[in-house]
């Protein structure tokens, strides 16, 4: 399915963000945010891709992605006015005037003056004629998430628990409970409904989850028993997504209860470390 011009506009006003305030770039974001959540042009995949855009600013390979992705789509003068003005829109009046500025906006102005304009038209008339370009990359990160939600009921797991009440978790947090659960469910030697709870209130208590987490995990590992999930891949990204704290509590318990777990949990082990 083609990425939607809507899912762009997003992107790289996150990228302006991060470009002018940095560090104080999510004070910027109410706009987006808004424009996301409400927005017809989006899939749902692209809503929650949207949202890794407020974990770290952008690298340079991400911003090139994006602006070239956006550049392909520009055929028509009317199309520079609907980006530029689209992307303006979801910036705050604080940070809007250094935006419109920025190198990344440089293609998404219209050339000044009758003459020019014909001049533009004229070279994007004859560019047509040629064989287009391939496809740029996508962004690191796009194409790392894709990647993740390949994994069984990775899918069902984000329709079911992003933003969704009462715990209404990011990104970030839907995909540290996906791995975690995933993780529990290859760990377990049994498949009953009341193991999975039990090992999941176990696993809950050393983590200090909450009573509705653990709940989670349990409905998670009941969904995901009979699927297979690779021990260092689920390692390494409990390692870059869960806090250390989270890290810390599932190594305890998979060191406490060894002898009653598979060897996943030994392997899980030596994959965060050896993402570490």
């Amino acid at each position: 399915m083609a990425e939607s011009d809507e899912f762009l506009v997003a992107c790289m006003a996150y990228c302006l963000s991060w470009e002018i305030a940095g560090a104080n770039a999510s004070r910027h974001w109410r706009g987006i945010r808004e424009y996301v959540q409400h927005t017809d042009g989006m899939s749902e995949a692209e809503r929650w891709i949207c949202e890794l855009y407020e974990e770290i600013g952008p690298s340079a390979q991400e911003e090139r992605s994006i602006l070239a992705r956006i550049n392909r789509r520009i055929d028509h003068p009317r199309r520079i006015v609907n980006f530029h003005k689209a992307i303006l829109r979801l910036l705050p009046e604080a940070i809007v005037e250094a935006a419109a500025k920025h190198r990344l906006m440089n293609s998404l102005v219209l050339p000044q003056g009758y003459g020019r304009i014909r001049i533009w038209l004229s070279e994007h008339k004859f560019a047509r004629l040629r064989p287009k370009p391939e496809l740029p990359a996508p962004a690191t990160r796009e194409m790392d998430f894709k990647e993740f939600i390949e994994h069984p009921f990775f899918v069902e797991g984000f329709r079911r628990f992003w933003h969704a009440a009462p715990k209404y978790r990011n990104c970030k947090q839907t995909r540290v409970l996906l791995c975690v659960s995933a993780a529990l469910s290859q760990m377990l030697p049994g498949e009953s409904a009341e193991a999975l709870a039990e090992w999941s209130e176990r696993l809950g208590r050393m983590g200090n989850y909450t009573l509705q987490t653990r709940e989670d995990v349990a409905e998670l590992c009941q969904m995901m028993f009979d699927a297979s999930y690779d021990a260092q891949e689920l390692g390494y990204r409990l390692f870059a997504d869960a806090k250390e704290a989270d890290r810390a509590a599932i190594e305890a318990f998979c060191r406490r209860y060894a002898d009653e777990l598979t060897g996943f949990a030994r392997d899980l082990v030596r994959g965060m470390q050896l993402a570490f």
